[in-house]
This record gives C-alpha cells, structure tokens and sequence, in this order.
C-alpha cells in the first residue's frame, strides 16, 4: 500500500489538519463535525468525504454497553486521481459520558492494535512516518487554540485521522468506546448510536449494519425509528450467536435508537471482574429505588406540542408522532394515563380528560393524531396556560412535556414576563414541565444576548421556565429526541430529597467508589443508581440504601447478595472505573504532576483523556500487540536523520542541547509544559550542518515536567520529556 504514492520528502504541519498542540484557532471547526478527504500536498485540495460501509457493534458489558463502529472510507465524491496523496480526516462528538478504550486499523490483511501514548509523542510519530510513507491512524480529543489566554481549550469532539487513503482501496478502522447502560432493572431499555457520525458522509453510505450481542437476558432488539426492520440471528464461531440488521438509507433517519427487552427483569445488578495483572479486584452495583422501597406512583404526562416543521429539519412531524406513540406503548403501565394538546389558534385537546395508557386505549388516540393536526405557526403562551389549566381541573396531578420548535418567545422582557404568569397559573401546586427543544438553531434563528451570555431561541424562557418547575431543559443540539424522551420520563416518577448507598463485604471491604448517577443526594423512583469500585476480601456483597421522601418519610433496605447472583465482568469494567478516576483528577488544578499522573494512568488503562492519544502503525514499527504497550518514541523509527541530546534531566538552572544536524536549516526550540502551554522559546535562528552545543537559561522557570520541542522549519525534529527541578 505505502509504495502506491510518490509523495514530497518534505510534508509539514500546515499542509495536513494540525495537531492539538497546533490547534487551529478558528472557533467554527470545534463547533462543526466534519468528514474531510485531502490530499497532503496541496492545503487546498479538500472534498467531503465519504464512508463506504459502517457497521455499530452493540455489547452489554454490566453497567456499561460497548460499542464498536467499523468504518470503511472512500473518496467517493472527490475528483481525486490515482497516485493523489490522500488523508482522512473526521471531526465527531460521541456522548458526552463516553469513555473511547481502543482503535484498530487494517493495513491490508492485517489488523493492527492501536497503542496509547502520550499526546506529543503521538504527534511526533505521526508526522514523521507520514513523511516515510508507512501507514498510520491517530486519534485524539479535538481542542481549540484560545488566543485570549494563550491555551488550549478541549472539547467533546474527537479527531481521528488516517494516511495514506488510496483512490482504488478504502480505509478500514475501527474506533470503541464505552457508553453506560439505560436501567437493567426495567423490561425495556435503549441504546442510542450515533446518528451525526452516520450524516458526516457526504454521499449515501453503501451499507449501514447493526449487530448486537445479547446479554443479561436482554434480546430481541428493535430499531425504534423503523419498527419494520428486521434483525436476523446470526453465529459467529467465535463470539457466539449475535442478532444482525441493515439499515438501508441510514443518512435519512435523525436517530437510530435500539430497543431492547429484558424477559426477566431484577431489582438489583452485581457484577465483579477479577484484574490479576495489576492486583485489583473491580465491583459494579445498581439498584432501583422504588423496587428496593416498594415505592410506585402513578404517571400521568400531558404532551404539549409547539410543532412548526420549517424549524425542525431534524424530525418530520410522522417522526415524532411514530417515536411519541412508541415510548407511551413503553414507558407508560394501562393504570398510567396521557393526553395530548397541539398549538393552534385555540388549543386542540385530543380528549377533555386522561386518556388511559392500555394498548386499544393508546391506538385509537393515534388513529386521530396525524401530521395534519399540526399548524405551521406559534401559539406557545396559550398553550402552556391551556396546559397548566387541563391538569389543574383534573385532578392537579400530572407532568407536561412541552415538545416545541417554535423560537419566538426567547427576549428577556417577553420570557420573563411569561415565566411569571406560569408559576402564578400554579398557584396551589408547582407542576413540572420537561422541555424538549427541536428548534435547529441554524443560521437564522434569533439570538439573545442577556447576562453576558448568548441564548438562541427560545432557550432562555425554556432554561427558567425548567428551573422554575422542577424540570429539565433538554435540546437537539446536545442528544437525540429518543435520548431527550427518555431523560424525561424518567423524572415524572417521584423522587427522594436523599438517597445514600453504602456497599461493603461480609470479610472485607469497598474502597475507591464512584458513582455513576447525576445527583446523588436525589434520586428519582425509575432512576437506576450505579456504583462501581474496587474491593478486597471475599463472601458476599452487603448493600444498604436509605431514602427519604419529600414528605420526610425514612426508608431503609439491606440485601446481602448471593454470590450465584453475581455476574462475570471483564477488563472493560476497569476500564469504566479508570475513566472515573481520570474524570476525578481532571477536577483537581492541572499541574504538571497531576497531568502526568493522568497521562500514565490513561496509557496503563487504554483509556482515551485530553492528554493523550491512539495510535495505529504499519506492522514491524512498534509492540503494538495487547493492552498496556510501551509507548513508542522517535529512536523506533529507522532513518533518524539528525541527532540530538538533551542533559541534564532533571536540570536545574542550564539545560545543553547537543545536536548534530545533516543541513543547514532554521531551528525552532521551545518549552511547554505538559497542558500543552507554551513556556518559552530557548532559540529561533539559522545553525549551520554539524554538531554543535547550545546552552540556555532556565533558573526562572518552575520546577515540573516539561516538553522540549525542537522543530527545522514547521517539521519537528524532536519532542521529549525533561524535568525540571529546584
């Protein structure tokens, strides 16, 4: 594959996407995902890209689902020619509480296992072997350059890059990462992938196919956005039996949602993986409030719709109704209840009363409930008011949904003064109002800019109006309308003013515990609350919960669990727990011994965090087998051109840079420390061929590690890790 192109000895940052410690300044490209193929010689010479082939790759893994996703890129599209010099280039958002844990690229029959390293070394490495014309991928979190403060600002986005792409030969890689699990307590639960990754091609992918591997009693999966789909079951001699579908026109769909169903559902989960590599013995628990306490409450949810389709490009209207209808048949019991009033001129009830949540009860409302029964303009104050008012003469118990695209209520004088005559409506009881907001925010929707802060749309009325009510603001931008659906319901069950888990051992103990739950002084009934941690002893787990209720009612509960109730975990669960420790440390002031701790941590895990990066090579340049690789410095690669030694280190006050260069040649050298930050530029000038010693001063500068970056123009030459010490 390498011997295919003829490229220029001398290919430099500015001609291919740069690095993170040479992020591009310009805000847009950490805002804007992106599917780029470019040919390395020439900046200019980009077309968007395409994907041949995706296949998601769905596996339970206790408290946490993996998921794999194959790429098969292309240059479809593109007026590339044989012999081009192509790189792939793809910017994407994962969820925000996804931990990526491994890359593979193929290099013709072979599959390569990406080793972990830290950022400089990676982008050394890449950079170089660019240039010698072998393959590498690379992957790393996207940042931002923030010239105000001169630093990096990381992001939720990733980068992953591979050269060379040929125009007759797709690029096959793989990228996983881990995603926690919905309730495993429940006979329902939903994996959502991630559709944006699916719409960066920028023609239609070829074949889009999904594969889950069933576990826990978790079968027969359903693909919620099209329930006619179809998953087959399939064997592999390996892996065992597995279920498989296509998704034919994927770039169509706005989410892609599997339903799973859990035959025997239990009120408790408990899960143990055994790392005797590294000593550590890893425990993950989830319980269920309201089946610890014997707690239940009966739902009833008022859906608002505020539907005007030229401000919703995500969904159609036969969308949303389909997904509505599916999660009430889900998520609401026949002694449940629902209504639905849709914006108009006057507000159209689809009943005066609760509507039950029985099967014939649910498809008989949907029978009336159509596309049509939507208008193309706003009426979102009277619809509210409407809202507050049906619960209120009927029975004043209930939660609203308001489901809404429209964006003209958002100034602060307007939504303030709307804010205030809702609570005042709610004169003997707050009701909670779940937000869902499909406006698109694109290019033409009003702005506010109130409080030193911008607010599209009417997101500033929807961020108070949640707050005041006990709510939730939830938007398009930041998940799907399956995920927002989801997070709503949850939060209509009832909830605890505290909830406290205390997990121990009946010889031995817990320690090192991390929850997995969004605030864990409140619980709602239907939220599961997850924990992992580690543990040393043996017998049985012992769980103890309290709660109290909002009333002031005390609920207690103690499970001692069975050791035949435990299930078998693997590495993936300490990878999990690895995640939440590098979480924790990134809380903690960034200093150069916290940065490394995290960087040594995240590359002994194979754990992806904003220091570090994967990393994919030709076979032969690197032990890249296995987990825990050696990271890989510039002395592995052959046709090292240009000496140099850097001493003392540690160093005090002088640091010597000893070099013997092959060429004339203008040389850059500057410190950084480990954030990225840089410190100081100890030399920019031309040095004549040969060897030579410079000298500098560096007794003002802080104890800590640094990077020493020597760079021949734009190609850096050399990248290492020197501390300094006082």
């Amino acid at each position: 594959m390498k011997n295919n192109f003829t490229l220029l000895k001398n290919i430099t940052l500015g001609l291919i996407l740069a690095m993170t410690f040479a992020a591009n300044s310009a805000k847009a490209q950490y805002y804007n995902e992106m599917l780029k193929i470019g040919d390395v010689r020439y900046s200019w010479n980009t077309y968007n890209g395409s994907i041949d082939t995706l296949t998601f790759e769905i596996k339970p893994k206790g408290l946490f689902t993996e998921i794999g996703m194959y790429f098969d890129f292309s240059h479809r599209g593109t007026s590339f020619v044989t012999g081009d010099s192509l790189e792939v280039q793809m910017l994407f958002k994962l969820p925000l509480n996804a931990e990526v844990t491994d890359m593979w690229l193929w290099i013709e029959d072979s599959i390569v296992k990406a080793g972990i390293y830290d950022r400089w070394t990676a982008s050394q490495i890449y950079e170089e072997i660019v240039a010698r014309r072998v393959d590498p991928a690379i992957l790393y979190k996207w940042a931002y350059n923030d010239w105000n403060t001169n630093s990096l600002v990381y992001t939720d986005m990733y980068m992953f890059r591979i050269f060379p792409m040929m125009t007759d030969l797709p690029r096959k890689a793989k990228i996983t990462y881990l995603i926690p699990n919905d309730d495993m307590g429940s006979f329902l639960a939903n994996i959502n992938l991630p559709i944006n990754i699916v719409k960066l091609s920028n023609l239609e992918i070829l074949q889009t196919k999904i594969k889950y591997f069933p576990e826990y009693q978790m079968s027969n999966p359903l693909l919620m956005e099209n329930s006619s789909i179809n998953f087959t079951t399939q064997t592999d001699p390996i892996e065992g039996t597995y279920y498989e579908a296509l998704v034919p026109n994927a770039k169509t769909y706005n989410s892609l949602t599997v339903s799973l169903s859990n035959s025997n559902p239990q009120p408790m989960f408990a899960g143990t993986y055994q790392d005797v590599n590294q000593n550590n013995n890893y425990y993950e628990i989830q319980v269920i409030p309201n089946q610890l306490f014997g707690l239940s409450k009966t739902k009833k949810v008022l859906f608002l719709f505020d539907y005007i389709d030229n401000l919703c490009n995500g969904y159609t209207a036969n969308q949303l109704i389909s997904s509505i209808q599916a999660k009430i048949h889900n998520e609401l019991q026949p002694t449940d209840s629902f209504n639905i009033m849709i914006s108009g001129m006057y507000t159209d009830a689809l009943s005066n009363t609760w509507i039950p949540a029985d099967s014939l009860s649910i498809e008989n409302t949907f029978t009336n409930f159509t596309s049509a029964s939507f208008n193309n303009y706003s009426s979102l104050p009277s619809l509210l008011m409407d809202g507050i008012t049906f619960i209120q003469d009927n029975g004043n118990n209930g939660a609203i949904f308001l489901i809404a695209s429209s964006n003209s209520n958002g100034g602060y004088s307007e939504a303030n003064s709307l804010n205030s005559d809702f609570i005042a409506l709610m004169d003997t009881a707050i009701i909670p109002i779940q937000i869902i907001d499909l406006d698109d925010f694109d290019t033409y929707t009003e702005y506010h800019y109130i409080g030193g802060q911008y607010f599209y749309g009417n997101e500033y009325l929807y961020t108070n109006l949640a707050m005041l009510t006990a709510g939730e603001y939830m938007t398009l931008q930041e998940m799907s309308f399956s995920e927002m659906m989801d997070n709503a319901f949850q939060r209509i069950s009832g909830y605890l003013t505290s909830f406290d888990l205390y997990v121990s051992m009946e010889s031995g103990f817990t320690f090192a515990n991390y929850n997995l739950t969004n605030n864990a002084s409140m619980a709602y009934y239907d939220q599961p609350y997850k924990r992992i941690g580690k543990y040393a002893g043996t017998g049985r787990f012992r769980i103890i919960a309290s709660a109290q209720l909002p009333n002031g009612q005390i609920f207690q509960s103690e499970i001692l669990v069975d050791p035949t109730d435990v299930n078998p975990l693997d590495s993936t669960s300490r990878a999990s727990w690895t995640a939440q420790l590098i979480h924790e440390m990134m809380t903690y002031p960034q200093s150069n011994s916290v940065v490394s701790n995290i960087i040594n941590t995240s590359i002994q895990n194979r754990v992806l965090c904003d220091y570090t990066a994967f990393l994919a090579l030709e076979p032969g340049l690197g032990n890249l087998n296995g987990e825990g690789d050696t990271p890989i410095t510039s002395q592995n690669i052959s046709e090292i051109k240009n000496q140099f030694e850097i001493f003392p280190n540690p160093a005090s006050s002088v640091l010597n840079i000893s070099m013997e260069l092959k060429e004339n040649n203008h040389v850059t050298i500057e410190l950084y420390d480990i954030s990225g930050r840089k410190i100081m530029t100890l030399n920019n000038s031309d040095l004549y061929s040969g060897k030579q010693t410079l000298s500098f001063d560096i007794s003002a500068i802080p104890a800590g590690l640094y990077i020493c970056k020597i760079m021949a123009g734009e190609n850096i030459l050399e990248s290492k890790r020197i501390s300094i010490v006082r």
